[in-house]
């Protein structure tokens, strides 16, 4: 199947309660209205005027004819957003709105999908506990040049308060490694606000 035989992937929205069928472009940072398009449903002098040009992943200069503010909606969910008019091409959903409106694509199937602070603190709520942290299982490789001779210092003995932190599962003892540095811990004041 050559790239022209592929189908556009289309979505349906309400553009200021109007509704219009914009082509899926991940690819546009904005979003884009044929002057076609927008001549049919609005009026002229609703479009502001719009100096700065716009450029195709080609960088070729993509003349607007203008600019204007819109709700629009897909599903349940609403954006507020620019978009711009141009004199020829498609009518594209860009960037912009893809994020603004939360649309998942999956081939070419279109849904909604926003995710609030309290869904994802209800779906992993380890990662918001007041607990530290641990990762387990996992050991650190550090990348060294092979002609670099490993260092060996001499170990200090732990303090009371590090040995808590060994003692707690936070830190691990190392049996056996090539490359031996004492460990200094810096302890941080505790930060209180009045």
């Amino acid at each position: 199947m050559t790239t022209s035989e592929k189908k556009s992937v289309v979505v349906s929205v309400k553009i200021n309660s109007i509704d219009m069928q914009l082509i899926v472009d991940t690819a546009s940072d904005v979003s884009l209205l044929s002057l076609k398009l927008f001549d049919k449903h609005f009026a002229r002098n609703e479009l502001g005027k719009y100096v700065t040009q716009i450029k195709s992943y080609t960088t070729h200069t993509i003349n607007t004819v203008g600019c204007f503010k819109a709700k629009v909606k897909f599903n349940t969910e609403c954006a507020t957003t620019t978009l711009y008019v141009v004199e020829k091409g498609s009518s594209l959903i860009g960037k912009d709105l893809i994020q603004a409106l939360g649309i998942n694509i999956d081939g070419s199937t279109l849904s909604c999908f926003k995710t609030t602070f309290n869904d994802v603190q209800s779906q992993f709520p380890c990662l918001f506990s007041e607990r530290l942290g641990k990762v387990k299982g996992f050991t650190h490789k550090v990348k060294v040049r092979p002609d670099i001779k490993p260092v060996q210092q001499k170990l200090r003995r732990l303090r009371f308060t590090v040995q808590a932190v060994l003692d707690e599962g936070i830190i691990e003892k190392v049996d056996s490694s090539e490359w031996i540095s004492p460990i200094l811990v810096a302890w941080k004041k505790t930060i209180t606000s009045e």
